[in-house]
């Protein structure tokens, strides 16, 4: 192949270990270290992860780049596997025409228009929680529990047990335990019966039970139901046929996984702010309250609830669920910026882009009004559910359940900080807090 010419200076490479390079600061905590590099040596800066070539992208153009004009130049990053392990070839991992076909498939179900029909199963979940005076809950563990029942009771109706014990701890041990094993120098089989693959086996037999009892209700059905479950079920491809059980197997996995914790982190990160700066949360219980008037939120009411609406931008701006995506350059490729050459991982940091203080002036403050217009900026500058071909498919579902279940705590429910502390970050697949974030609850009149 001939070599590719450089259009671009070269891009500056950080100094690392050799062997195993930088392995052991991504698999610390890839976040800090991704901006540990940017502050460095600037916005794009290659370095080494064992024996993989690696770019850093915090430069919005190469970001939207990589993702959108030149996105299928480019494959899922290596790291990606590990996610297979439980979710096989669901849409989140796929490649290729089997992504493409899965996503044709899938996408009808998530315009915003099909969304509004799952409003109030999600509401009436918000409305069955039940928190006492002084009672002190783990709002990360609440948050999940309540976007498991929501999403799964709007995307497979009533025959999961949505509070199988288990559930959401399973997804939680695979989520910490990809990262464990994705930025390990050496990688053993999952096979194998070692005690580091032990949390994922106990995760995927406890998943697995869950949705082979699904899939085989839902088979035993004389009726289907109007569900996304449903829908794929009886879903025809345009060259014929159905999904087999294995692939509906994988994205019933990758929706389950994927539909709650983003929803969940980002309203545990929402709530968080909230109670460390009064001001802003007393100005969302007077909205709810003012638009509300008592009642429980529609769908309808989503417009009204601006500022909360401008909050829940802003948490997700501080605090993306998806802080970091990777790509593999599959042949030479030219960005805005930069050149990359096949086999490199590009890693483009979302993070970084949201916290660049030229991009977002003082960017680590809680500043709602940022997003006065109502409307996330859409130049590359902000991009919490990714960008392109590939975009998050649950981003309108998860906003919109965002937004209601935030709206229906409030106007309930007010969490205070137990530590007032700052809370540090934990970057699994998703963004999770570093500690337990305990509150205390104090009901409010509705």
């Amino acid at each position: 192949m001939e070599a590719m010419k450089p259009s671009y200076p070269p891009v500056p490479v950080a100094p690392g270990p050799p062997i195993v390079g930088h392995l052991p600061e991504l698999r610390k905590n890839r976040v800090a270290f991704l901006e540990r590099l940017r502050r460095e040596f600037g916005n794009t800066v290659a370095f080494r992860a064992g024996p993989v070539r690696a770019v850093l992208l915090a430069e919005p153009a190469d970001v939207r780049a990589a993702l959108v004009e030149r996105a299928y130049d480019f494959h899922k990053a290596p790291t990606y596997r590990f996610l297979k392990v439980m979710l096989g070839e669901g849409l989140l991992t796929s490649e290729g025409d089997l992504h493409r076909g899965q996503r044709r498939l899938l996408a009808p179900y998530f315009t915003p228009r099909r969304i509004r029909t799952f409003a109030d199963a999600i509401v009436a979940c918000a409305e069955d929680t039940r928190w006492n005076e002084g009672q002190v809950v783990d709002v990360v563990e609440a948050m999940s529990a309540l976007t498991l029942v929501a999403a799964n009771r709007s995307l497979f109706g009533d025959d999961i047990d949505t509070e199988a014990p288990g559930l959401s701890d399973s997804f939680l041990a695979f989520n910490r335990w990809v990262v464990e094993e994705a930025y390990r120098s050496i990688h053993l089989p999952v096979w194998l019966p070692l005690p580091r693959h032990a949390p994922l086996r106990k995760a995927r037999r406890v998943v697995e039970t869950e949705i082979g009892e699904l899939i085989r209700r839902r088979r035993g059905r004389e009726v289907p139901g109007e569900d996304m479950l449903s829908a794929l079920m009886g879903a025809t491809f345009e060259e014929g046929g159905h999904m087999s059980d294995e692939q509906l197997r994988d994205e019933i996995f990758t929706l389950m996984f994927a539909g709650h914790e983003t929803t969940a982190l980002a309203l545990a990160w929402t709530f968080y702010l909230l109670a460390r700066h009064p001001d802003e949360r007393l100005r969302v219980e007077r909205e709810v309250d003012e638009v509300l008037g008592g009642r429980p939120p529609t769908v309808d009411d989503i417009e009204r609830l601006s500022f909360t609406h401008r909050v829940l931008l802003e948490s997700l701006r501080l605090y993306p669920p998806a802080p970091v995506i990777g790509r593999q350059a599959q042949r030479d490729v030219e960005l805005a910026t930069c050149s990359v050459r096949r086999g490199t991982v590009v890693t483009c940091s979302i993070f970084s882009i949201h916290h660049r203080p030229d991009l977002h002036p003082e960017p680590d403050a809680f500043r709602p009004e940022r997003f006065a217009s109502n409307q996330p900026p859409s130049d590359g500058t902000y991009m919490p559910f990714g960008l392109g071909p590939r975009i998050c498919i649950g981003n309108h579902f998860a906003m919109m359940e965002a937004q209601l279940l935030l709206a229906s705590l409030v106007q309930r429910y007010r969490l205070d900080l137990v530590d007032d502390a700052p809370v540090a970050m934990t970057p699994l697949v998703t963004l999770h807090p570093a500690r337990p974030v305990m509150a205390r609850v104090t009901p409010r009149v509705r």
